[in-house]
Formats: structure tokens, sequence, C-alpha cells
């Protein structure tokens, strides 16, 4: 099942529609404007942070090329360790200075 179409603002009954196919916002208008106002009011209070630098900067594909993706290796899921197989996938730090 496909769903209603995407929209600005959509409210779901979780409880009802765990899979988020049918939209009530347009029927409950007064519970997404409480929603909206209590988002806006936490948003507010949030504090800006940094970007954290990456240590898995890609290069650029060439025009045309898809992006190329990191795939586990032997199931091992570490973000400190870039394989050496991938290593030329990656962005030299100097490069991604300038």
């Amino acid at each position: 099942m496909a769903g209603d179409a995407p929209k600005k603002m959509m409210l779901f009954d979780l409880d009802s529609d765990p899979g988020e196919q049918h939209d009530l916002a347009d029927a409950q208008p007064k519970v997404v404007a409480n929603l909206k106002l209590l988002f806006d009011r936490t948003a507010r209070d949030v504090p800006v942070f940094m970007q954290p630098e990456s240590d898995y900067l890609f290069r650029s594909p060439m025009q045309g090329k898809p992006r190329q993706l990191m795939r586990l290796i032997g199931g091992e899921l570490r973000y400190d360790h870039v394989p050496k197989s991938q290593q030329h996938l990656l962005i030299d730090e100097r490069d991604a200075r300038t």
C-alpha cells in the first residue's frame, strides 16, 4: 500500500496506523497547530552545534557517475577504521581544508 501522498504537515495515529499510511492532518487541524507550536518553542531552545568533523569525507563523483557507497567487510561495523580497499574513496585531509 502506497498511502497518502507526502505534504508539508502530516499527522498519523501510530496506534491504528503504525505504517503511517493515512494522514489525519486535515481532519485534526487543531492538533497539528498545537504540535507545531510545541515544536517551534522547543526548536528555539535547542542550541546550535558545530557540525562534527567526519572521518568519512568522500570524494565527489565524476559528473554522471553515482556516489560510492561504503560497504561492511566481514560484518564488522567500525566507524573508526576504513578498510584499505576503500581508503582511495576518502578525501585527503589536506585537500579537505582547502
